[in-house]
């Protein structure tokens, strides 16, 4: 074992990939910065090599009087899965040390083992008691989310619900991340259906979304839409209205369902996406393009409404069309992208800043995909004079917005003046 000064030297037996040292260094009671290095250590040398002789020293390491070595030794242990690990872990979370405890909420969620998901629920704190608090609950959210279980998703959405968003500086550190990495669509239609059924009305609301706008021809998700209809809340109705209106996302058995319905607009919308399916079977809608997507039909009308969910569903739709672009989807995002920065120049106190600035992030990847549309260069060449003919002295005129507005303009001016020499230069 290598020694310093009598200590065992964790860097070395680490490079040397000495693990019977480091487990030693583990139990050396001398002095408990050795003892979390040498948990660390071995966490990351186990997670090449699973070795389940080191589970009793990292079990016994997980009631260490140092919170560092405990908490070293929780992360470890997601490398030596069993129930003993399950259970450790699951009695780690009742630890006096927040970060102790937040290692445990990590580590199980990584896991995923559904045996965790209500004692991670029932840890969940009350938001009023500070800092630590918060913390924990953003862990326990991000844990819960791994899960493909509907109580998991409640309890997830029921986190979103207790952190207090009116205050712009918790909007902004946890609130915001949590909202922009939530990931519905990787669980599968048969989580959806179930989660649109929540007692949870936000819940269920996502639910319908996913569904009706990032299930592409998943066989399952118009009778999801097609029940969500009748649900208690009007924005679950309204969305999945809206999704079911979704042009070119089912087939032949969704639409067939869908023309079944009591409601004449989307029975007549399925009726007419039957016979367009026919029509092109039979060559009979050669040079035809198909129709666009319901959002595409009024995007001036959802930037102005100012409401940056539809605004975000129908970039959705445009970034899962990447190959399907003309010159009034590409006007769309420009005219958003200007929309995102001038929202985010007003500042992070503002209404949905996380949101604006998620928009922001999205519409210039998509505007950079989008610039090798064949007419691009002419739209953007447009857009640039547009902007160049409203950019005022901010210095001059001293409002709010108009301060807000020149910025913007000078973001977008840039933004598109990059594209464009860019494709120049392809």
């Amino acid at each position: 074992m290598g020694l310093l000064g009598g200590k065992p030297d964790v860097y070395q037996l680490k490079q040397q990939k000495d693990m019977v040292g480091l487990r030693k260094a583990l139990a050396y009671k001398s002095d408990s910065v050795i003892r979390s290095q040498a948990a660390f250590a071995l966490g990351e040398l186990l997670w090449k090599q699973s070795d389940f002789t080191f589970l009793a020293p990292l079990l016994e390491a997980l009631h260490d009087h140092e919170a560092g070595v405990r908490r070293n030794a929780a992360s470890a242990l997601k490398y030596l899965v069993c129930d003993q690990t399950i259970a450790a872990l699951i009695q780690a979370l009742e630890d006096p040390s927040h970060d102790v405890a937040r290692a445990a909420i990590k580590t199980l969620g990584e896991i995923g083992d559904p045996r965790a998901i209500q004692p991670l629920i029932q840890s969940i704190p009350a938001a009023d008691q500070g800092y630590q608090s918060l913390e924990t609950m953003v862990e326990i959210a991000k844990s819960l989310r791994r899960f493909k279980d509907v109580e998991a998703w409640e309890g997830y959405f029921r986190i979103l619900e207790l952190l207090p968003k009116e205050d712009p500086e918790i909007r902004k550190r946890y609130y915001g991340h949590l909202v922009d990495d939530q990931d519905l669509a990787s669980v599968g239609i048969e989580l959806l259906a179930k989660l649109s059924k929540s007692s949870n009305a936000a819940l269920r609301l996502e639910a319908v979304l996913t569904a009706g706008y990032c299930m592409y021809g998943r066989e399952g998700a118009a009778l999801l839409l097609l029940e969500s209809l009748t649900d208690e809340s009007e924005k679950v109705r309204s969305a999945a209205q809206d999704g079911l209106l979704n042009p070119r996302t089912f087939g032949r058995k969704d639409l067939k369902l869908m023309a079944q319905c009591n409601n004449e607009g989307i029975r007549s919308y399925a009726e007419q996406e039957l016979k367009w399916i026919e029509e092109d079977e039979t060559g009979g809608l050669q040079n035809q393009p198909p129709p666009k997507p319901v959002y595409f039909r009024n995007f001036k009308d959802a930037l102005s409404g100012g409401d940056p969910a539809k605004i975000g569903i129908a970039l959705a739709l445009v970034e899962s069309r990447a190959g399907d672009i003309d010159v009034e989807i590409l006007e769309f995002v420009v005219d958003l992208f200007q929309v995102a920065a001038q929202k985010t120049c007003y500042g992070s106190t503002q209404p949905n800043f996380e949101k604006w600035t998620n928009l922001l992030r999205r519409s210039e990847a998509c505007l950079e995909k989008c610039a090798q549309f064949p007419g691009a260069e002419t739209v953007l060449t447009e857009a640039v004079s547009k902007m160049s003919s409203r950019t005022y002295n901010a210095q001059i005129d001293d409002s709010a917005f108009e301060i807000a507005d020149s910025r913007a303009t000078n973001k977008t001016t840039a933004l598109l003046k990059r594209l464009l020499m860019t494709k120049g230069n392809a």
